[in-house]
């Protein structure tokens, strides 16, 4: 066995060490590829970021109780449970993501202000998300789903822009400090343009080109990209500021899922409480409901 000195290009392994909450969100991670050495592990971005959706889709105080007393009870017992069909034996070594699944739950349906389909208002409170969002909480998906998408476009934004400024600081650990002043700076700057203009004038594109920030936060970090991509990188680097522009718009647009599947679970929810008895203690009336649409 010989052992060479390392050569200057080489890179050195990644060693990542995460907790056990972590793990699964981890297989996630290395699924998409191994953080290298220089770069941050974005795992625990991962699991903020699955709370976040899967809280807001799936908002219901009791019905995340339900699911986080059910997982506690597993986590308890899985090392003593011995199974021999792996789809049980998945389910049962899963059981730490389904509790940060539960938590996330509660505390979105707490923003919801809903228990098992019903509207409650435990701690009385009034949460504001100023302008140009102006979006209340807590609010029902289905009493205000005007609301509710731009919750969904809010979300996906701070999703899409984390990623970005993550991509930002791998350039500055890793010293490409010119790929970070041509590609993930302005184009940080291009996207909280265009999110701003959409929260604040909607598709009034008459609006837009009277507003100072389409200049400013959109046009002007469009050009600085694009022109240091064409200079760095020719016409591979045109092809993929085409590529950026639209697979931001496309992934930012692809966050709706959160309204309807949101949308879904309370219609869902309401319909068993409606033909189970219990509609009439709702503020929601399925039947209005079929009416009106």
């Amino acid at each position: 066995m010989e052992f060479s000195p390392p050569e200057h290009d080489d890179k050195p392994p990644s060693l990542i060490n995460r907790s056990i909450f972590l793990e699964p969100f981890g297989r996630i991670v290395d699924s998409f590829g191994f953080p290298s050495y220089n770069e941050i592990d974005p795992t625990l971005f991962v699991m903020f970021s699955f709370m976040l959706l899967f809280g807001f889709m799936f908002g219901d105080m009791g019905h995340g109780l339900i699911l986080l007393i059910a997982d506690l009870i597993i986590y308890s017992i899985k090392d003593k449970i011995d199974v021999n069909s792996d789809l049980i034996r998945y389910v049962i070594n899963g059981s730490t993501l389904y509790i940060i699944c539960g938590v996330s739950s509660i505390l979105c349906g707490l923003l919801f202000g809903e228990f098992l389909g019903y509207k409650i208002d435990i701690f009385n409170f009034n949460l504001i998300l100023p302008y140009p969002f102006n979006i209340s909480f807590p609010f029902r998906p289905l009493d205000n789903p005007i609301a509710m998408l731009k919750l969904s476009i809010l979300i996906g934004a701070v999703h899409v822009s984390s990623g970005i400024i993550l991509n930002l600081a791998n350039k500055i650990l890793n010293k490409e400090y010119i790929k970070a002043v041509i590609e993930p700076i302005p184009w940080i700057c291009m996207y909280i343009g265009i999110i701003y203009n959409v929260f604040c004038f909607k598709l009034d594109f008459a609006a837009w080109l009277g507003s100072p920030t389409l200049y400013m936060l959109v046009i002007l970090p469009m050009c600085i990209m694009l022109l240091g991509k064409l200079y760095i990188e020719r016409q591979e680097g045109l092809i993929q500021f085409f590529e950026s522009m639209i697979s931001t718009v496309s992934n930012t647009v692809s966050y709706l899922r959160i309204m309807a599947l949101s949308l879904s679970h309370s219609i869902l929810t309401h319909m068993i409480l409606e033909f189970g008895g219990g509609g009439l203690a709702s503020s929601f009336s399925w039947r209005n409901f079929c009416s009106n649409a």
